[in-house]
């Protein structure tokens, strides 16, 4: 087997770290759509309850880290051939 030169190596490091932000960004989104549900259940008769008011916070932060880390990926290079 050939050895690796190290552009290979970098853009395996590149897309092992784009997986690991991808699988980061989908459990994030699917926390995301749980807690929203369960916040639209909440939220006619308990919108002024400081667990509602908690949990739209929690909802906003996850919302807020998951396009952080879609916006993280999309900045990742594509090609570490010349690098």
């Amino acid at each position: 087997m050939p050895k690796k030169t190290v552009a290979e190596k970098r853009q395996e490091t590149v897309d092992k770290a784009e997986g690991l932000v991808s699988e980061a960004i989908e459990v994030l989104e699917e926390l995301w759509q749980e807690l929203d549900e369960i916040k639209s259940n909440m939220e006619e008769h308990f919108s002024e309850t400081e667990r509602y008011q908690r949990l739209e916070e929690i909802v906003d932060a996850l919302d807020s880290s998951k396009s952080e880390l879609e916006n993280a990926k999309d900045s990742l290079p594509s090609d570490m051939q010349y690098t």
